[in-house]
């Protein structure tokens, strides 16, 4: 498969997601099962795994590597943004940072205007507390 077909796929699954959410039938493990293969397979993240098959709505993330003690959070939240980063920084911090997690990464399945706007999602966004927090969206991902 080409470049440009993983892109157009990628975005064409995404657009399904945008869809369902709007008629309602948002499927978050299957989203988040998706965004694992797709995370594994681009980051060589072999150990990642779904916490949602432990747990349903786990705190502040939904996909974990032990060994390279990374965090995930998969959203697709289209409003306040800056909310939804800064409490999943802070859950983290809280919740995960004592079992290992020195990495997050907050996956936004829609790249809206005030992240195209306000967030370099090339670079590190924060260290706090000794987690670096990384903003990613699915145009980044490949």
């Amino acid at each position: 498969m080409t470049e440009t077909e993983i892109e157009y796929n990628l975005s064409s699954y995404v657009t399904r997601i945008e869809k369902d959410i709007e008629l309602g039938n948002f499927r978050t493990t299957k989203t988040e099962d998706f965004f694992l293969r797709v995370l594994s397979a681009t980051y060589d993240l072999e150990n990642l795994e779904n916490l949602a098959y432990d747990k349903i709505n786990t705190i502040a993330i939904d996909l974990i590597d032990r060994k390279k003690n990374l965090g995930i959070q998969v959203t697709a939240q289209k409003s306040n943004e800056k909310g939804k980063i800064d409490g999943t920084i802070t859950d983290t911090i809280s919740e995960w940072r004592n079992k290992g997690i020195s990495t997050l990464w907050i996956l936004f399945i829609s790249e809206t205007d005030y992240i195209k706007k306000n967030i370099d999602t090339t670079q590190l966004y924060v260290e706090k507390d000794g987690l670096k927090v990384y903003i990613k969206t699915v145009r980044r991902l490949i």
